[in-house]
């Protein structure tokens, strides 16, 4: 078979390392060497001891490392190649297989919990709803304004939705309770974090992770972010191997980004402009409420934004959050800052009657013959009425 020369970040592959057989793959970003992001030319050039013919970096499926691999030992993901791999049957390539078939789609229903119809055919080629990949087209399409039926399963619009791709950036405090609510609904998620081994936990949880943000767009429908500030936002969506570099790589239209972390509406302007100019949706949605809540308690989302994905995200904000009335302020950014005045001088004004009747129930000794309970149902109150939007350190 004839090997590729000009693959992308992405693409679904076949390779093979020496004395050894066609393993399934993908095309990864090449690696950082001195702080300094290079292409696969100026790779070759920088390390003198590489060999200088053509060659790709990969990502091998089941055995979750990376190799340089020669061109001629790389070719396109494709249906022949799926059906040559009975002969072997070691569990890291079960879970290869496993895990290109998945990967080849825009959907792919929980086989645990949904039946596969015998007539479906196995997709073929990298996910569709990229452009750059092998010809071959995907018979599992989606598109946010209409998910796909799926015959003759009858699975309702919630439950299509459930099966999205999820990407989550952050694995600080609340962004871990996040991800571990997602994966405990059963969805499909995958995890980016600057600190690679907090991922650990969540991939043996089931999660799936990816070596940059650029590659968690490629993979994934919908991205959400909640990390420590403006800075860190920027790194994720702007450097190399981001947001913006992820959706260079896919059909416009079909990817979306959230962000839980509170930054300024200029900066939330700014951000959006970015990502629709390259075909994908934005949502700000700062998270309000004190990090220290127990994990069953309501986290607060205040929205501005893209609508349609305002309104596919509820069920989301519901499963990581606890907040099945997030509330939506249009497409002015600026919007959020005075809704979160508003109810901040609203909160603080009910502080004070608080104060206020705690005084008058120790002047007259009531608060003493009350239960431990309420002490504690004050204290949980003044913690929500005094925090800010929240960020997450990761």
């Amino acid at each position: 078979m004839e090997s590729q020369k000009d693959f992308k970040i992405g693409d679904l592959v076949w390779a093979k390392m020496k004395n050894d057989s066609f393993w399934p793959a993908k095309i990864a970003s090449p690696p950082t060497v001195k702080g300094k992001d290079y292409t696969v030319k100026e790779i070759q050039k920088k390390k003198s001891s590489m060999p200088r013919k053509a060659q790709h970096y990969v990502w091998f499926f089941g055995r979750e490392k990376y190799a340089w691999i020669l061109d001629k030992n790389i070719v396109p993901h494709s249906e022949e190649m799926l059906n040559e791999v009975t002969k072997k049957k070691s569990t890291s390539y079960v879970k290869a297989i496993d895990e290109v078939i998945e990967a080849s789609g825009s959907i792919v229903l929980n086989r645990k919990h949904v039946k596969k119809p015998k007539n479906m055919q196995k997709p073929s080629g990298r996910s569709d709803d990229c452009s750059a990949g092998t010809s071959g087209t995907s018979s599992l399409q989606i598109s946010f304004s209409k998910p796909i039926d799926v015959e003759p399963v009858d699975v309702s619009t919630a439950e299509k939705e459930k099966y999205m791709k999820i990407g989550f950036i952050g694995l600080g405090m609340l962004g871990r309770r996040m991800v571990k609510n997602l994966l405990e609904a059963g969805h499909n998620v995958s995890v980016w974090n600057r600190t690679h081994e907090k991922c650990k936990e969540f991939v043996d949880a089931g999660a799936h992770q990816f070596p940059s943000p650029a590659e968690l767009v490629v993979n994934c429908d919908i991205i959400f972010c909640l990390v420590s500030g403006l800075e860190a936002v920027k790194s994720i969506i702007l450097g190399n191997g981001g947001i913006l570099q992820g959706l260079e790589a896919c059909k416009i239209g079909l990817k979306a980004y959230v962000e839980f972390t509170s930054i300024d509406p200029a900066a939330s302007e700014e951000i959006c402009k970015a990502i629709t100019n390259k075909g994908g949706k934005y949502l700000a949605a700062p998270i309000s409420g004190p990090s220290s809540l127990p994990v069953d308690r309501v986290l607060r989302i205040v929205s501005a934004g893209d609508e349609e994905l305002f309104n596919m995200c509820k069920d989301y904000f519901s499963v990581m959050c606890y907040d099945d009335t997030p509330v939506y302020m249009g497409s002015n950014f600026h919007e959020i800052v005075g809704f979160n005045i508003f109810t901040g001088a609203l909160m603080r004004q009910f502080h004070e009657n608080i104060i206020e009747s705690i005084v008058t129930g120790e002047e007259i000794n009531l608060i003493a013959h009350m239960q431990g309970d309420f002490s504690t149902m004050i204290n949980d109150l003044l913690q929500f009425v005094f925090s800010d939007s929240l960020s997450d350190s990761e």
